[in-house]
């Protein structure tokens, strides 16, 4: 059988009632009664339109005063005015080929014959350069292993 701990709280806890009130029924210091705050009269505030009188004049239009000499304004408009229309044209279709076509036989322009000695150089150089790399990168990783191992 589990030994029972001794209650660590000695105060007994109650639960919260909420119709019962502890506070007299007198009021505060302030004058609230039992808690309630009571809310000031509501003061209007003005807007800000009614701080400029209404104007008895009416006030002319806004008149626009381009900064442009007449010569310029009229440049403008005649360029508007005689945009160039397109109008289609009919031609031939040997007019439209260029002469650098494709050869009548369909051949095209083929990529000259692949020198073989050429590439099999290069594939070469490849594998040595890329090997050399792999070589390089294990010594490294070899070197770092072997002094922290010897510490």
């Amino acid at each position: 059988m589990a030994r029972q701990r001794p209650p660590t709280d000695e105060l007994k806890t109650e639960i919260y009632d909420s119709q019962q009130r502890t506070r007299g029924s007198k009021p505060t210091k302030k004058g609230h009664n039992s808690g309630e705050i009571s809310r000031p009269p509501e003061i209007e505030i003005g807007t800000p339109t009614d701080l400029d009188p209404p104007r008895k004049e009416r006030s002319e239009p806004i008149r626009a005063i381009s900064m442009k000499t007449p010569a310029e304004v009229a440049a403008e408009r005649k360029k508007k005015l005689t945009a160039k229309q397109h109008r289609p044209e009919i031609r031939a279709l040997s007019d439209v080929v260029s002469k650098n076509a494709t050869p009548p036989r369909g051949m095209g322009y083929l990529a000259p014959p692949a020198n073989q000695k050429e590439r099999n150089g290069r594939k070469f150089r490849d594998w040595l350069i890329w090997g050399s790399v792999l070589v390089i990168i294990s010594c490294v990783v070899m070197l770092g292993v072997w002094f922290l191992a010897g510490r």
